[in-house]
């Protein structure tokens, strides 16, 4: 769990499955494969602004940076998936 996110009051993932294990009574057990698909799709939000402002239609400069960055993110994707699919 990254530091930015253990904040005092705020639910860890093990207590966030509990309760949602609890309350929907679903098994979390494919957790892992659900969070490489949110992954995946970020990067293809990503994709999408990479696309806008190369073709000209934005010229937002944080798509620029988007491209600076898909490499890695392409790698972490990667990685992650062939852990859990």
């Amino acid at each position: 769990m990254s530091a930015g996110l253990d904040l005092p009051g705020w639910l860890q993932q093990p207590q966030i499955l509990e309760r949602w294990e609890r309350r929907t009574g679903r098994s979390s057990a494919e957790i892992e494969r659900y969070k490489v698909f949110a992954f995946a799709k970020a990067v293809a939000i990503n994709t999408q602004g990479i696309w806008l402002y190369r073709t000209g239609r934005s010229k937002d400069q944080r798509f620029a940076a988007f491209d600076e960055i898909m490499p890695t993110l392409l790698g972490i994707l990667f990685e992650r998936a062939e852990k859990v699919l």
